[in-house]
């Protein structure tokens, strides 16, 4: 019988986890997760492969591991190596922290299992830092000023792709889609927005998939925020979208006046580069003399509904 080395069962695990991205990306989502549990039992075997010392290759190793077989639908599998690892003392920091928010995404899928609301893999992060917010408190103002925001933002993403291609209603599409806050292992404040989506004709289209969605407000926000006069013009040809963009985003930085509030970052969990986008209580004026020099520039008269 050949043995095989942690490198040598690690490296048949990425290549199994290379070929499931690709297959989910393709939206084959059985073989993709065929292939997720060939490549989670693959890295156990390297996990199991690991002397006591090495302690921070353990962690990395458990927590690819555990979310292997996350992805792979096999939640007691990854449950039980995150509860395994947990219970020792051979974990760094990083590792407990994000097999413990494994574990909450475990029991989140196990109530959609068990309710019929299914989350989508998408995520976005809004983080909030400033002298009177703390790591696990924010007035609760804020979070509901800056959730109503990113629910605009959000729905009239969806509305501009609809109402140019698709026979439906936006309310249609707000049926089909739900927006959810769940718990977050906290660093600066942090809120994470979960996406529920009906599985029928019009959430599998390419444009209304949410992916999509997500990856053009990433877009959308960081062209208003660095270059409204031309990279939003880009993705937002309409100009009453241009206005109605630049104002929801300004008024992600207007909550600044109340509780010192220093900085608002947004991410995606599917940006692999991990790129960000950071509104500091600056942004909105930049935006403001942005909107001022668009507005004059402008002839026409229709005029933006305004948003609540």
């Amino acid at each position: 019988m050949i043995i095989m080395s942690w490198s040598e069962y690690h490296k048949t695990s990425q290549k199994y986890a290379s070929q499931a991205e690709n297959l989910y990306r393709n939206r084959e989502f059985d073989r993709a997760a065929e292939s997720y549990l060939l490549a989670a039992e693959q890295e156990e075997k390297a996990l199991n492969d690991l002397p006591a010392d090495k302690t921070r290759t353990i962690g990395i190793t458990a927590v690819s591991s555990a979310s292997l077989y996350f992805k792979a639908r096999e939640f007691e599998q990854a449950k039980r190596i995150a509860n395994k690892y947990l219970a020792t003392e051979l974990l760094p920091p990083f590792a407990i922290e994000e097999l413990k928010e494994l574990l909450q995404a475990i029991d989140k899928n196990k109530y959609g299992q068990k309710t019929g609301i299914q989350f989508i893999e998408s995520k976005v992060l809004i983080s909030i830092s400033g002298r009177e917010i703390r790591n696990d408190a924010t007035p609760l103002d804020d979070v509901v000023s800056i959730l109503k925001i990113f629910s605009n933002l959000f729905y009239t993403i969806c509305e501009m792709l609809v109402v140019s291609k698709h026979d439906t209603t936006l309310q249609e599409v707000k049926n089909k889609y739900n927006l959810w806050l769940v718990p977050n292992t906290l660093k600066s404040y942090q809120l994470t927005v979960s996406i529920s989506a009906t599985e029928d004709k019009l959430t599998q289209d390419t444009e209304l998939q949410v992916e999509n969605i997500i990856k053009k407000l990433m877009e959308i926000v960081k062209a208003t925020t660095q270059d409204p006069e031309g990279e939003l013009m880009k993705f937002v040809p309409d100009q009453n979208y241009q206005e109605i963009f630049m104002k929801l985003t300004r008024k992600l930085t207007l909550f600044s006046k109340i509780t010192s509030f220093t900085q608002l970052e947004i991410k995606s969990n599917n940006d692999v580069e991990e790129h960000s986008v950071i509104l500091f209580p600056e942004t909105g004026e930049f935006i403001t003399k942005a909107l001022k020099k668009i507005k004059s520039r402008r002839k026409h008269s229709i005029t933006p509904r305004e948003i609540a």
